[in-house]
């Protein structure tokens, strides 16, 4: 995944002032997921970022 976009999960997770086992919870997914996702160790399908994204209250046509 792009530097960038992994940037902006972690700028809006701050924002929404969620932790990584907050926001994993209310995506459905695991907190390994999301902290693997954040460290750029992992390559997510579509449906999990849109999970991620929509938890935090945002869609993929609305990231800047």
């Amino acid at each position: 995944m792009e530097p960038f976009f992994i940037n902006q999960i972690k700028k809006l997770r701050n924002i929404t002032k969620l932790t990584q086992s907050d926001l994993a919870h209310q995506a459905g997914v695991s907190l390994a997921t999301l902290q693997n996702i954040e460290a750029n160790r992992a390559n997510p399908e579509i449906n999990t970022i849109e999970k991620i994204l929509n938890a935090l209250g945002f869609s993929l046509s609305l990231v800047p």
